[in-house]
């Protein structure tokens, strides 16, 4: 580990990179990471990585394994300040050189993301909130995914950090060496994360239920998530008098966006307020929707899930039951295409780009 200057300070970077390496390794119980053969350790470097990424990590395949298996080259940036910060990037640096040996043939955003979660509960401290996820924080990279992984794992794991470490274990490979590499990636994802998940969370909240009814569910139980905290909504609109019509555009797969529409204070004698939803999108994308009466403290008064129709490009839903609701939440979340995976590259799977729909409220 190169030192950033001061001994002092050197020092200080070491312990706090093994209390780091010993709350991922014993902590949450994931494998050591691999050593580099050739000098027998872990190196991690203490430099100048791009100025838009302070964590580089550098994979270099293991051949002689049954299984695909890698040990990592960790460079972090010199110019950090001791805290909460660097503890955490210290936790995703390790967790990310452990999986590289569960199971190195995860993309890299995806291995990121995970990682970013683990380095989050392997080193709790006072890290300033993350903002509430919208369709913007939940796209496709590394920060955003980290927090679906955070979701899921703090739903439906047994202990924390089980959930993902189960995941890459289950994912990982075996490239066949006489295979041409995929570009610059010298493994083979397959399984992958996302067919991992598909297939683990079949009837996972009721008989019949797959992985895109879990998503849905993650993405609704986010409006409650921050108690005492407005939800960063996508659209606030009024009571639609007239039809409201609302682009949704760039939404990423797992990502999702909210509406919230306000209900009139003071109905017309004898009218009960129904709302109308009526939705499209692009194919080669599956788009969910929940719609949510709240109460004016914020509960939850009814839920209503339109039904899911393989392949379908189109809805249309009215909600009828609005007595005593002061907003309804509009829930659409993108659960990507069931038969593509999602972590395949953006060039070799057209489901996988952000797509857009088209929402038209209005008041029934």
């Amino acid at each position: 580990m190169g030192p950033p200057g001061q001994p002092a300070a050197a020092i200080r970077l070491l312990a706090d990179a093994e209390r780091a390496y010993d709350a991922v390794t014993l902590g949450l119980g994931m494998p050591a990471p691999d050593v580099d053969p050739a000098t027998g350790v872990l190196t991690v470097t203490v430099g100048s990585p791009p100025a838009t990424d302070p964590l580089v990590v550098d994979l270099v395949r293991e051949p002689i394994h049954a299984y695909d298996r890698a040990f990592a080259r960790i460079q972090l940036a010199g110019s950090w300040s001791p805290g909460c910060a660097r503890d955490q990037a210290l936790g995703a640096a390790f967790a990310r050189a452990s999986l590289a040996r569960l199971s190195p043939a995860i993309i890299e955003r995806d291995a990121r993301a995970l990682a970013n979660a683990l380095g989050q509960l392997a080193t709790p401290c006072a890290a300033p909130p993350a903002p509430p996820a919208t369709s913007l924080s939940l796209a496709r990279d590394a920060t955003g995914t980290a927090a679906f992984w955070e979701d899921l794992d703090a739903t439906y794991g047994a202990d924390p950090g089980r959930l993902l470490t189960a995941m890459a274990d289950l994912s990982a490979t075996h490239t066949d060496g006489h295979l041409p590499p995929r570009g610059d990636d010298p493994f083979l994802p397959s399984p992958d994360v996302y067919t991992v998940l598909r297939a683990s969370f079949v009837d996972a909240l009721v008989k019949g239920s797959t992985f895109d009814d879990v998503l849905l569910d993650l993405a609704v139980r986010r409006v409650f998530a921050r108690e005492g905290a407005d939800l960063a909504v996508d659209w606030r609109i009024e009571w639609p008098e007239t039809p409201r019509r609302i682009a949704l555009t760039a939404l990423e797969p797992v990502g999702a966006a909210y509406a919230v529409v306000q209900l009139p204070d003071h109905p017309a004698d004898g009218q009960h307020p129904r709302l109308r939803l009526e939705a499209s999108w692009e194919q080669h994308a599956t788009m969910r929707f929940a719609l949510l009466a709240l109460a004016a403290d914020g509960h939850l008064l009814r839920r209503l899930d339109p039904p899911a129709i393989y392949r379908a490009s189109s809805l249309a839903q009215s909600f009828v039951d609005l007595d005593g609701a002061a907003a309804v939440v509009v829930v659409v979340t993108n659960t990507g295409d069931p038969d593509v995976s999602l972590s395949l590259p953006i060039d070799e799977a057209r489901s996988l780009e952000p797509h857009v729909a088209l929402l038209t409220l209005a008041a029934e």
